[in-house]
């Protein structure tokens, strides 16, 4: 190879270097090959730019020509290949993959029909889509509703789940599944047109064994509003990223994630004891397996929060309830965030208790009292400054539900295997 080649290519790899930016003119996923490091470069007009004017006025010698178009045409047959992406326009550069969406639902007549609607509307190749709803012996409309969609799309089907949880649920689906990618998804849920395609993608580029996306809180009535307002924000319980983050990253859990097939056949299916957490269960095992979750604000979802106090208080005491569940059987997995809600409610009961004996205590729970309230306040004005200073007044006590709720179902499920413990010795 002669200088003037060697100025040339070196030349082409300064401009790629010092103008990579031309490539990423829209998403780089588009043009970047997952793990690849390379650019598309047969349809850069960069390139094209540099060979042309490089052909008119630098190559005066035949071999030269020849040695160049040689080097231009292998770099834009390697580099110009997308592999392994699926375009949301339809056309593939590869076969795209079959997809199996597992459906949990009991007594679901009132979200179920959104549900699927945001199904059947997705972007994706119908032909390579399968939808089991697993119908824990529902005992009202659910059914009938599920059976009037699979009716104009026979690629919908139901099965029952005698045992009535979730992951007994997710279980049937997963064995009864076809498809190469397995997405989870609740009957109280609304998926974004391009859910499913975008999970496919990320899936494809970022070798990733989950993915998933933001979840945006939704409610029907005043109340359920106000509650998805406040399960948006960080002062919830838990340290759930998925439910108000906008930052793409790698995370412990997400909810209506995405999973390669081959990860069940790796860590095994969902835990049926968990009745709750099972989620979290079963992305801790995947992470210890060395797989990793992405979560992207590109792949988006509506959730229908509960209706009123009273069911947001059964939910958040069985989610503390069940976390003891799970911490007992992966002690490492605890967060420190976890463990706030349990402890401010035990230092209430206990600060309540022994206020009567010493007015220090009474200090001690005006103090904590006084500190969770200014939190409340503050997180409820921030939210209220935003949404609307309607939602002021009942925000504070949605917080206090929603912590109270925790730590009390933390609490009682520590004490009662605690005793449970103590009867066996």
């Amino acid at each position: 190879m002669n200088e003037t080649s060697h100025r040339f290519l070196s030349g082409i790899e300064f401009h790629l270097l010092s103008h990579s930016h031309v490539f990423h003119q829209t998403d780089p996923r588009t043009v970047l090959g997952p793990g690849k490091g390379s650019y598309c470069l047969a349809s850069c007009p960069l390139l094209f730019g540099l060979r042309n004017r490089f052909w008119t006025s630098t190559l005066s010698s035949p071999l030269n020509t020849n040695y160049v178009s040689l080097c231009l045409s292998f770099i834009q047959r390697s580099w110009g290949q997308k592999e392994n992406i699926v375009e949301l326009d339809g056309s593939k550069s590869d076969p795209v993959p079959t997809v199996t969406v597992v459906v949990p639902m009991r007594n679901e007549e009132g979200y179920i029909a959104k549900c699927l609607g945001s199904i059947v509307e997705q972007d994706y190749p119908k032909d390579s889509l399968e939808v089991l709803v697993v119908d824990g012996l529902s005992d009202d409309r659910s059914r009938e509703i599920v059976k009037e969609f699979r009716r104009e799309h026979p690629f919908i089907r139901l099965l029952d789940n005698p045992g009535r949880i979730v992951p007994t649920a997710m279980n049937i689906g997963i064995k009864e599944a076809e498809g190469e990618v397995i997405i989870r998804v609740d009957g109280h849920c609304r998926l974004a047109p391009d859910y499913i395609s975008q999970c496919v993608r990320y899936l494809k580029e970022t070798g990733a064994a989950c993915v998933g996306g933001t979840i945006e809180n939704i409610g029907q009535t005043p109340m359920a509003r106000a509650i998805s307002l406040a399960m948006s924000s960080p002062f919830r319980v838990g340290d759930a990223h998925f439910r108000y983050s906008h930052q793409e990253r790698y995370v412990d859990t997400l909810a209506f994630g995405a999973y390669r097939r081959e990860v069940f056949d790796k860590i095994g299916l969902f835990d049926e004891k968990l009745v709750r957490n099972q989620d979290y269960d079963l992305n801790y095992r995947l992470r210890k397996a060395g797989g990793k979750i992405l979560l992207t604000p590109a792949i988006k979802s509506h959730y229908y929060t509960r209706s009123s106090l009273r069911k947001l208080c059964s939910q958040y005491f069985q989610y503390g309830f069940w976390k003891v569940r799970m911490l007992r059987k992966y002690p490492r997995s605890v967060r420190v965030r976890q463990l706030v809600p349990p402890l401010f409610v035990l230092i209430l009961l206990l600060s309540g208790v022994l206020s009567a004996i010493s007015s220090l205590v009474v200090w001690v729970f005006a103090l904590v009292v006084a500190s969770y309230l200014g939190l409340a306040l503050a997180f409820s004005f921030s939210i209220a400054a935003r949404k609307g200073w309607r939602y002021l007044p009942i925000l504070p006590v949605i917080f206090a539900c929603l912590h109270l709720s925790w730590g009390l179902g933390f609490l009682y499920s520590l004490t009662r295997l605690t005793f449970q413990r103590l009867v066996r010795r």
